[in-house]
């Protein structure tokens, strides 16, 4: 596990994937007097992206950029044990689990109860204190891992980076939890990122416009890698761009819609960081079959969904809401409203008044609430109902 993330992050431009089960949260100390200690940070004859020589604590992290050509990693996916014997689960994995998530980075992270040895992860250990059965191995493996999924990837092909993947928006925090450290902490297993996927056939990459089908996995033969609820909402980032690769502070819009229809769920405008990384917040995806297509582009003449600067303010609250839910918008726009179930069925539409959405007779559930104005623009709201 270590070496692969060691190789991925080195040269990442001659990987098209990379997993690592039971990657260790290597320091210095671990390799003893060949690599010194954390505090030496011996410098090596490797140079990073910024020129300087790159130290040992640098390729010990694997949230820390190696490659001094590449600033994208291939498609990354770490698993790991919470009752791993061999390489502890602790405060050091939550911090690079949330490190690698926060930088955004694209890693999908997963994690179960596993312990070290594969010859266990299927049934129980007695010998360990710990309910050590791996539920991304057994009683189903999961197929992510496998070359077979892999190799719809190729190294010179761009992919959406998900992160900050949040699968109950109305929990407090992340959810699935990762916990504090210690075992009996956090959600037992779970994944941020590993649900979704992609159409890799449909992906668009052109100096001006960048495409990608998404969607929450849920018709995989493979029981473990469907998703268990019906939307999420995620943070995504372009990596590995051939050719869409606009000029830091180039102003972009971006439109998340309804491939069949067209019809525009949400919307919005973003610009490349310093390091023209281009980056889209706020989406909310769906379980497969229901698959939504984000099309972002530089703005021209023929944009045919101009983006409304009042959406990028538009909020409703409360949320989780009861008997009806309030409108905030910096305009008196008009606006109508569909209130969609997770199985994808309007259960409620109409004119909203007053800036209020009723929801009377609606099943306490999630919900996505669509608003469209009178020009045709449109946002979505991820809307829990509770009673």
């Amino acid at each position: 596990g270590t070496g692969t993330l060691l190789l991925s992050r080195w040269k990442p431009e001659r990987f098209s994937a990379a997993t690592a089960f039971v990657p260790p949260h290597y320091t210095p100390e671990t390799g003893a007097r060949l690599f010194g200690t954390s505090l030496t940070d011996f410098k090596t004859t490797e140079i990073g992206p910024t020129g300087d020589s790159l130290r040992i604590n640098d390729f010990f992290d694997p949230a820390v950029r190696l490659s001094p050509v590449t600033r994208d990693l291939a498609l990354t996916r770490i698993y790991r044990g919470r009752c791993d014997d061999a390489a502890e689960w602790g405060p050091q994995h939550i911090q690079l689990f949330n490190a690698l998530d926060d930088q955004g980075l694209g890693v999908h992270l997963y994690w179960d109860q596993r312990d070290h040895t594969a010859s266990d992860w299927a049934k129980d250990d007695p010998g360990n204190n710990c309910p050590d059965v791996g539920q991304w191995v057994s009683p189903v493996m999961t197929e992510r891992c496998a070359a077979a999924y892999q190799s719809r990837f190729r190294s010179d092909r761009s992919y959406p980076g998900i992160f900050h993947d949040d699968q109950d928006p109305a929990a407090p925090g992340r959810q699935p939890a990762l916990g504090n450290g210690n075992v009996a902490d956090g959600d037992p297993w779970g994944t941020w990122s590993g649900y979704y996927d992609w159409e890799v056939e449909t992906l668009v990459d052109t100096a001006d416009r960048w495409e990608c089908t998404l969607y929450l996995t849920g018709t995989s033969a493979v029981s473990v890698d469907n998703f268990p609820g019906q939307a999420a909402s995620c943070d995504l980032n372009i990596r590995k761009p051939s050719q869409f690769q606009p000029a830091p502070a180039t102003p972009l819009l971006w439109r998340l819609i309804e491939p069949a229809s067209g019809q525009v769920l949400q919307s919005g405008e973003t610009q490349p960081d310093t390091s023209g990384l281009v980056t889209i917040t706020g989406l909310t995806l769906f379980k497969d079959p229901l698959r939504t297509r984000l099309i972002v582009e530089l703005p021209s003449s023929s944009s045919t969904e101009a983006v409304d600067d009042r959406h990028a303010s538009v909020r409703i609250f409360p949320n989780p809401a009861h008997r009806e839910v309030f409108i905030h918008a910096p305009t008196d726009a008009s606006w109508t409203y569909r209130l969609i179930d997770q199985l994808g069925t309007v259960r409620s539409c109409g004119n909203v008044q007053d800036r209020a959405v009723p929801l009377a007779g609606l099943h306490p559930g999630r919900y996505t609430l669509l608003l469209r104005d009178a020009r045709g623009g449109q946002t979505a709201h991820p809307l829990i109902i509770q009673h």
